[in-house]
């Protein structure tokens, strides 16, 4: 009887001791500064939402939070679409093409993010697309591509062919196969990439804060 509960013990606390950055974090958002920065610190001060105040009023907040829903929300739809029956085809033509397209992927995937700056920021300005929507989509599509194909590979992978081939049976071609069947078949696969493709998006930084000026900027950014 006394072993769930240390195991209670046990997860609250390390879920306390998980939790404390984020906890200090709060605290110190809602603290006078004279209060955030005194050392010992102040366990007892006086509340304040100031700054909150002033990174919706002073600062924009609202209009880059927009940019970031716009941009990582067009960029999830599009990469999951393109990812989705290019996973499918690698996992269903398997060989050696399958193998070294897979590979080359995974080696995008691993480059750091630096490497894709600079074209990016080339392209930006030879086609006039600096500081708008559609260039971060673009770029931030690219960055995702690798890791949803392999994602939506390894799903349909592991899918029986005999799905595919009694949707065939039954009249439907490959491609119909897919979009009729196994697609619906492998919803969850992409709920996962929607929303592993959006936190992606959603939270990238160094592409917004060098493809971006004043009016695409994300919230990153601010």
């Amino acid at each position: 009887s006394r072993s769930p509960a240390r195991v209670v013990l046990a997860v609250v606390a390390w879920a306390l001791f998980a939790c404390a950055p984020l906890i200090w974090m709060m605290l110190t958002s809602i603290k006078h500064p004279v209060d955030a920065f005194a050392l010992p610190p102040r366990l007892v001060f006086d509340v304040t939402f100031d700054a909150y105040a002033q990174l919706w009023r002073d600062e924009g907040m609202g209009r880059y939070l927009l940019n970031s829903l716009i941009v990582a929300t067009l960029a999830t739809f599009i990469a999951v679409a393109l990812a989705a029956p290019a996973g499918y085809a690698l996992a269903r033509i398997g060989g050696r093409w399958s193998a070294a397209l897979l590979i080359i992927a995974l080696l995008f995937r691993t480059m750091p993010r630096m490497a894709f700056v600079a074209p990016f920021y080339a392209i930006a300005r030879a086609t006039n697309l600096y500081d708008t929507h559609l260039i971060l989509i673009v770029s931030l599509v690219a960055i995702n591509q690798p890791f949803l194909v392999w994602m939506f590979h390894s799903f349909y992978r592991d899918m029986p062919r005999a799905i595919d081939e009694a949707a065939m049976m039954d009249g439907c071609s490959q491609a119909e196969a897919f979009w009729r069947v196994i697609l619906p078949a492998g919803a969850p696969a992409l709920v996962t990439g929607f929303l592993f493709a959006f936190l992606l998006s959603f939270h990238e930084f160094l592409l917004p804060a060098t493809l971006a000026g004043t009016q695409a900027a994300t919230a990153p950014v601010l």
